[in-house]
């Protein structure tokens, strides 16, 4: 029986005020999900990772485990370390799923991604990084979104993110520098539709060649209508918000056949040009003209039964079993 390790981010007792503790506890539940779901099938090791990373390479050698479910997303609310498990997986040359950990913090550097991006011509919104302490002025028009650099999951994103004069983004660039500690990403707003676009295979993998799944859309039309039509961290995680209510998902979306293609084809050039692995989702708004941009990259998106990942396998014909299955023979045969 192939032993199967699952690996993930140990939520923190210590500090209940992480600023991202119910994004850290989601992952608890996703644990015991899918290693319910593996039992069937692996040997399993059920393994909290808490910041060692000398005892779990020493675990790794000892367990010897076939493969690695990697779940982690950063320890201790540190976003950026979410590279740290991949990266000791390639030393100890254990297959693990999801992306490198080369292609995690590429996408986890947001103006890094962009500039990638746009040098290969893949349309995303205008930009302009902002450290600690720089002159707080973009140049271009407003209304613009100001987040973090570096976090995902909506962290550090609510409705004052959207930003339409000076003041408000002087305002929400400071909050960005003194809650998180990291320059701010200044982005041109896309007011339109937003869509999520979810893929599974290995980019490199000829045999395991990248497939889009059915196309999700946010689904902004019970939103208040004095607040922007985004996905915030209260959207996301607050189910008692009037934003979680307001942000629901609809997949498969309503789209031409054109803006399909349009939108499988921008989804395939990202996880290709990331050269992405296993799994991964790619965001983008849909401006007034129709034409589309990415406002995001998600390697090893959420993997929950109840996540949109998980949501567009099942339209595509494929029971939630069998995504977990897919995405560790992609690992063992990466």
């Amino acid at each position: 029986m192939t032993h199967c390790l699952i690996v993930y981010n140990a939520v923190p007792d210590f500090n209940p005020k992480t600023k991202d503790l119910k994004s850290e506890i989601g992952i608890l539940a996703s644990v015991d999900e899918i290693a319910r779901r593996l039992s069937k099938t692996y040997q399993l090791t059920i393994y909290p990772f808490t910041g060692d990373i000398i005892h779990f390479m020493q675990t790794l050698q000892s367990k010897k485990p076939d493969v690695v479910f990697n779940l982690f997303e950063g320890v201790y609310g540190l976003s950026q370390s979410e590279a740290l498990i991949p990266l000791a997986l390639e030393v100890m040359d254990v297959p693990y799923t999801g992306s490198s950990s080369t292609t995690l913090k590429q996408c986890l550097n947001k103006p890094e991604a962009k500039a990638m991006m746009a040098q290969k011509g893949i349309p995303t919104p205008d930009f302009k990084r902002l450290a600690p302490g720089d002159d707080v002025q973009f140049g271009g028009q407003f209304p613009l979104i100001v987040k973090p650099e570096h976090e995902d999951a909506s962290i550090g994103i609510s409705q004052k993110s959207v930003v339409y004069d000076a003041e408000a983004l002087l305002n929400q660039v400071s909050f960005i520098w003194d809650s998180f500690h990291q320059a701010a990403l200044l982005e041109q707003y896309i007011e339109g539709r937003e869509f999520n676009v979810a893929v599974v295979g290995n980019s490199d993998d000829a045999k395991n060649k990248p497939m889009v799944l059915p196309i999700s859309e946010i689904d902004f039309s019970g939103m208040p209508k004095t607040c922007p039509n985004i996905v915030t961290y209260n959207g996301k995680w607050e189910e008692d918000s009037e934003e979680y209510r307001g942000t629901v998902p609809v997949c498969p979306a309503h789209l031409t056949k054109s803006e399909e293609t349009a939108l499988q084809d921008l989804a395939m050039a990202v996880y290709n040009l990331f050269e992405c692995r296993g799994y991964a989702r790619v965001d983008f708004r849909q401006d007034a003209q129709g034409e589309f941009y990415v406002i995001d990259v998600n390697p090893n998106p959420d993997l929950s039964g109840d996540a949109g990942l998980s949501n567009a396998t099942q339209k595509a014909g494929y029971d939630y079993d069998m995504l977990l299955k897919k995405i560790i023979s992609l690992a063992l045969n990466a």
